[in-house]
This record gives C-alpha cells, structure tokens and sequence, in this order.
C-alpha cells in the first residue's frame, strides 16, 4: 500500500541521514588540530629535561606518571610508588604491569617526587625504608618536582 511504502521510505531517509550525520561528526571530533590539547610548557619542559638526561625509567605519583607516559608517546615510561599519610613509597595503584616490571628490572630508576613534600623531605629514609636503591643519588628540582637519579 502507498502509505507503507512511503512510511519505509521516509525511514530510509532518517537511516541515511543519521548514518552521514554520526560519520560527519566523527570526522569533525576526530580533528586534534581544533580539539586536542597539547602537553603544557611545564610539562614539555619536564619531559625535555627527563629525555636530555637519559631518565625514561622513574618512580612518580599516579597522575604524573601517566600523564607523562601519555604525552611522551611513552617514551618515559614509570611506575606508581605513593603515599597515604606517613612518608613512604610503596608501590600503588599501577594500572599497567608492563611499566611496573620494568621498572623493577631498572637498577637505579629515578624517582620524581612533588617539592616540599614528606617525601622529598626524608627521601634517604624513606627509599632506605622500602629496600629502594638511593645511595650517591643527586637531587635537582625541574617544574616543581625534585628529581632524584644516580648521575
């Protein structure tokens, strides 16, 4: 019947047209030219002076270890050692194994710890604490983070 057909036609039409809207707007999402952020300076500056140095395998907190990771193209690559309340730097929270063994594969890994924390603070004590390796580390502070590594 008329009706029917022009019913089923009309649908086909709707179809079509949600079909090419999602793939116009997939095509427009997709642009990281207009929609993707790059890393900050702060960031770029940490990850040229990681690079520089030859420190691509380091302990941190969560959100600076991925956040690193994913905007070096994982060229820095880290584990999780964290803390919740007293100083300590047990491992935490590590949403990826892979990083997790091989940093403990790394036999002098650097560590990043924010500045001014309990951490940084007592780091000898604390690394001497959880068995980690720290004797004749150096200490420099790069975009808020004290940076301990074996020179």
């Amino acid at each position: 019947s008329l009706p029917s057909a022009v019913s089923a036609l009309l649908l086909a039409l709707v179809f079509a047209l949600a079909v090419v809207e999602a793939g116009m707007t997939l095509a427009y999402s997709g642009d990281s030219t207009r929609f993707g952020l790059p890393a900050t300076r702060s960031d770029q500056r940490l990850i040229a002076y990681l690079e520089t140095h030859h420190l691509t395998r380091f302990y941190g907190d969560y959100w600076t270890c991925y956040r690193l990771a994913f905007e070096s193209d994982e060229r820095l690559l880290c584990a999780v050692r964290g803390q919740y309340g007293e100083p300590q730097l047990h491992l935490m929270n590590n949403r990826y194994p892979g990083y997790e063994r091989m940093l403990a594969a790394t036999a002098r890994p650097a560590y990043l710890i924010p500045v001014g924390s309990a951490e940084d603070a007592g780091f000898a004590d604390v690394a001497a604490a959880e068995g980690l390796p720290h004797a004749g580390y150096a200490r420099v502070v790069v975009e808020g983070y004290a940076i301990y590594y074996s020179p």
